[in-house]
């Protein structure tokens, strides 16, 4: 009997602390009233105190759903972070891609592209009688000008292409440094993932330059060795 009694008054403890609590939320208003609501310990501790239509079963039940939604706020928090390791590990990337990742995912950052120059339409002697794999020398002209970048694609311009998802292989530097270096240890395979991504970002057909383009963009105008 003495047990009863004792259990009885522990329960009409919570209970008249739960209709405290109800009461404070319902005088609450805007984020005031939404951190007023009861965690997930507390909700242990009052179940099945509330009658039902009561205002502590409106509270229970708003408080409930809020620990559904912060259980799957951190569910996802936790997948997002679980599989942002997983890409930079999978691609030896530094963690500091994870950031360049998700601002190029969502519209908050453009990956950097190469700058183009326009080479002229015109004629130029190719080859060299010097070096027998240049022979002979012999004319080729462009009849429409074309684009080139500026500079060999650089680690960094590379690298925003694994960062925004559309090459897989981050190559070494071989300890030279990133950054404005050009890239090294890609194969032709990998420069053609590079130049498909290169073209939905820049909205343009790009390719590898032919070796006549080439040499008639780095002669510029020259006929030297």
């Amino acid at each position: 009997m003495w047990n009863d009694i004792e259990t009885n008054k522990e329960r009409a403890a919570r209970r008249d602390r739960l209709l405290l609590m109800a009461r404070e939320w319902k005088d609450r208003r805007g984020l005031a009233r939404m951190l007023g609501l009861a965690g997930s310990s507390s909700l242990f501790e009052l179940r099945g105190l509330a009658t039902k239509g009561s205002l502590e079963q409106h509270y229970l039940r708003w408080s409930r759903a809020r620990v559904a939604v912060e259980a799957s706020a951190l569910a996802a928090m936790l997948l997002v972070i679980g599989e942002s390791v997983s890409w930079v590990v999978d691609r030896g990337a530094p963690l500091a891609a994870v950031g360049e990742r998700w601002a190029y995912t969502l519209g908050l950052a453009k990956p950097p592209v190469p700058k183009l120059v326009e080479i002229p339409a015109g004629s130029f002697q190719m080859g060299s009688d010097k070096e027998s794999f240049s022979k002979p020398v012999h004319p080729v002209t462009f009849t429409q000008p074309f684009s080139l970048a500026a500079t060999e694609i650089t680690f960094r311009e590379w690298d925003a292409c694994v960062a925004d998802g559309g090459c897989d292989y981050r190559p070494a530097d071989q300890g030279w440094g990133r950054a404005t270096q050009p890239v090294i240890n890609v194969s032709w395979q990998d420069a053609q993932v590079y130049t498909r991504w290169l073209s939905r970002r820049m909205g343009k057909v790009c390719r590898l330059p032919s070796e006549a383009e080439w040499e008639y963009a780095a002669r510029a105008g020259t006929t030297t060795e």
